[in-house]
């Protein structure tokens, strides 16, 4: 009989930055059952941002592994990204 050995668990982490105010965050976003669940939270994030249009793509999760906007009002961004 095979077993099968069970995923590792994948922490997303929320970073926010606010150059203007020298302010900056991590929080945990979610935590995620493997890299499948993982990937897809990213794209979830990705164009729930995308179809904001209070923000703008810094990078996509093709790019790098994380997602990453700017608030084009307040010039805060905020950045998805994996941790294991």
């Amino acid at each position: 009989m095979e077993e099968k050995l069970p995923g590792r668990p994948i922490r997303i982490i929320k970073s926010v930055e606010d150059k203007n105010l020298g302010v900056f965050s991590e929080a945990l976003y979610k935590t995620c059952s493997g890299d499948e669940e993982a990937v897809l939270v990213l794209k979830k994030i990705e164009r729930a941002f995308n179809a904001d249009p209070d923000y703008e793509l810094l990078h996509n999760l093709k790019e790098h592994a994380s997602v990453s906007f700017r608030n084009i009002h307040t010039q805060q961004e905020v950045r998805f990204f994996p941790e294991d």
